[in-house]
């Protein structure tokens, strides 16, 4: 995970890389779940949506990745691939 994103980083390939994760494919069977069931996921996973910025970004962070780095994966790129 993060050692991967750092190597592809120190490669050059920064400017392309996209993050995502499936929690919304969980997310949107929260209502239909038994309490059971959703207390297991939430421990899981706590974050849900934040899971990224809270766990990976912080690992970054922590492994010395530049803040401006982050903000180019998470607005800078995604941008650039949408518009085309």
């Amino acid at each position: 995970g993060s050692e991967m994103c750092i190597r592809d980083r120190d490669e050059g390939m920064g400017d392309r890389m996209l993050f995502s994760h499936d929690i919304f494919s969980m997310s949107t069977l929260f209502d239909y779940q038994p309490e059971d069931i959703l207390e297991y996921i939430g421990g899981i996973c706590p974050e849900r949506f934040l899971f990224i910025k809270k766990r990976v970004f912080g690992k970054l962070a922590e492994m010395g990745v530049d803040p401006e780095y982050l903000w180019n994966l998470t607005i800078e790129n995604p941008k650039r691939f949408f518009e085309g």
